[in-house]
């Protein structure tokens, strides 16, 4: 005997999907907008010290106080030699931001179409983000490691951990509940509960 309520679990799944799904996003992105815009990408803050993205201020060794460099000649005396690589850090960083943010667009597009081929898009825009994020933010840490301690990393770095964990776990959802049906978020009609009825019963 098949219980009554086989036939209401996979629309609740569905529905319970969708609201992981955009709870998820949501916090991703206020993640990644606290930690690359509100912090500027500091990595590490202790006291005047900040070190980021594209802020690089140090202590003084002679006096009191910190001094920020500005330059190139800067960066190589304080041994931060491949510059591409720090911008090509920047630029994978912040790229992840712009992307999970269309993956937002594309998402809410497929939610009001129903179409499986549109929801395919976000999961796209949302593993770009999370390869972007992840390698930008491990080839920072690999360059500028030894400017900074354990100690003085900021909160904007973990905020940058928290979102890669919620990308990759909204990576996950995505691709579940996008695989559930031909059309992921429509619910089953009175005829193909029917017909899943005959084919339990054969």
């Amino acid at each position: 005997k098949v219980p009554s309520s086989l036939w209401e679990v996979r629309p609740f799944r569905k529905a319970a999907g969708v609201l992981l799904t955009i709870s998820l996003s949501g916090l991703v992105c206020s993640l990644l907008i606290y930690a690359l815009l509100l912090e500027a990408g500091s990595i590490a803050i202790s006291g005047c010290k900040k070190i980021g993205f594209y802020n690089y201020c140090l202590y003084n060794g002679t006096s009191a106080g910190c001094y920020c460099i500005t330059d190139q000649e800067g960066l190589t005396a304080v041994g931060l030699n491949c510059q591409k690589g720090l911008l090509m850090s920047l630029v994978l960083t912040y790229s992840s931001l712009v992307t999970f943010l269309m993956g937002l667009l594309t998402m809410a597009l497929a939610l009001s179409f129903n179409e499986r081929t549109l929801w395919m898009f976000p999961q796209v825009f949302n593993g770009l983000s999370l390869a972007g994020l992840s390698v930008g933010l491990l080839m920072y840490l690999c360059l500028t490691w030894g400017l900074y301690d354990i100690s003085e990393l900021s909160t904007g770095f973990l905020a940058l951990l928290l979102a890669i964990v919620g990308l990759i776990l909204l990576s996950s959802i995505m691709r579940h509940y996008s695989r559930l049906t031909a059309n992921p978020f429509k619910t089953p009609t009175t005829d193909d509960i029917s017909d899943q009825k005959y084919n339990l019963v054969v």
